[in-house]
């Protein structure tokens, strides 16, 4: 689901209970109007009984009665309608800016002094959080940029060093530890650099039309030697699909989750991988039957550097499902997860074709 379509699905969902719960506004106006009109009358009744004089017409009051409801009711629905559509509109922008859209801004224009104070200071909000978001991006593409310079120099280093024969057993070890450790944090530097892009939304996605399946049986083979190692087992079921978008960042989302089904699957287990058409869009499934994660951990698993295994974590960064997530978004596609502890993960990719 896109993200315009999950927040179409949110204004329907949660503000549409405030448009119904306006809506008993209605009776209640009515009722009020016609108990002040029954207890006129009846004070009129009284006061004819108090001085003996005739001033209570029933038809006069039954016509004034049927003349206000006439009155009343449209302008009952006009006030109501025009208080859901403010409050509608005022939600719906919360909505945008809790999803992220620092952009949306409220253009209501009122009579009323505090409906326009807060128009204003929703505004001036929005643009305070975009300055920040702003500001915070910039830091992280420089930094990123500036952090992978000297880690790529480090890694260089380390690499001549570990070709010399001077050096001990020991020295070697403590060299390959520099040169793990630096493409490690190399690696971490490329992927906040990506993920900033994403969240700013700067990624000059270079669409082509490639073959979805030829894709995946490609980072199938570059897991290769891992998948020997733990000899686990490796099914596909891939249909020939094609779609049209930036094959680098689609490829990220497979080898994000086929390292992830490989590092969470025991010695022996098996990964089932599977891709097919629906709708037009590219359906991949990648199951395991490793370890599995309770639901705690799955209510977080696309947070950014979320970690909750210490034991399968070690030389994970805790961005590749957050990478395969925002890649899934840009595209108006999503990626879904189901798991259970000792069970094992699937993981769903939708995507839309796009051809």
């Amino acid at each position: 689901m896109s993200k315009n379509n999950r927040l179409e699905k949110l204004k329907n969902i949660k503000l549409g209970k405030y448009t119904r719960s306006m809506w008993w506004l209605i009776p209640l106006i009515l009722l009020i109007w016609i108990g002040a009109l029954l207890l006129g009358s009846f004070i009129m009744k009284w006061v004819e009984g108090l001085t003996n004089e005739t001033t209570y017409n029933v038809g006069l009051v039954l016509a004034f009665i049927g003349g206000s409801l006439v009155i009343a009711i449209p302008l009952t629905i006009v006030a109501v309608n025009l208080l859901t559509k403010t409050v509608d509109t005022v939600n719906h922008s919360f909505s945008k800016v809790a999803d992220g859209d620092f952009t949306t801004k409220l253009e209501i224009k009122s009579k009323n002094a505090y409906v326009n104070e807060m128009v204003v200071n929703f505004n001036k909000m929005v643009d305070q959080l975009n300055s920040v978001a702003i500001m915070k991006n910039d830091f992280i593409s420089t930094f990123s940029h500036e952090f992978k310079t000297p880690m790529v120099s480090i890694k260089g280093y380390a690499e001549l060093l570990k070709g010399n024969d001077n050096l001990t057993p020991e020295q070697q070890e403590y060299v390959k530890i520099i040169i793990s450790e630096s493409k490690r944090l190399s690696t971490l530097a490329e992927k906040v650099l990506m993920l900033s892009k994403l969240d700013s939304q700067v990624i000059n996605s270079d669409k082509t039309t490639f073959s979805v399946n030829a894709q995946l049986e490609e980072c199938i083979l570059l897991l290769d030697g891992a998948l020997q190692e733990k000899n686990i087992e490796l099914t596909s079921s891939l249909k020939r699909v094609k779609m049209n978008a930036d094959a680098n960042l689609i490829k990220e989302i497979w080898i994000n989750l086929l390292n992830n089904a490989v590092k969470y699957t025991g010695n022996g287990g098996k990964i089932e991988v599977s891709c097919h058409q629906k709708n037009k869009n590219v359906v991949v499934v990648v199951k395991d039957n490793g370890v599995g994660m309770s639901k705690e951990i799955i209510s977080h698993v696309f947070e950014k550097f979320y970690q909750a295994d210490a034991k399968h974590s070690r030389g994970g960064l805790g961005l590749g499902l957050t990478l395969c997530k925002k890649i899934a978004e840009t595209f108006n596609g999503t990626i879904t997860c189901e798991s259970e502890e000792n069970e094992g993960t699937t993981f769903t990719v939708i995507v839309p074709q796009n051809l």
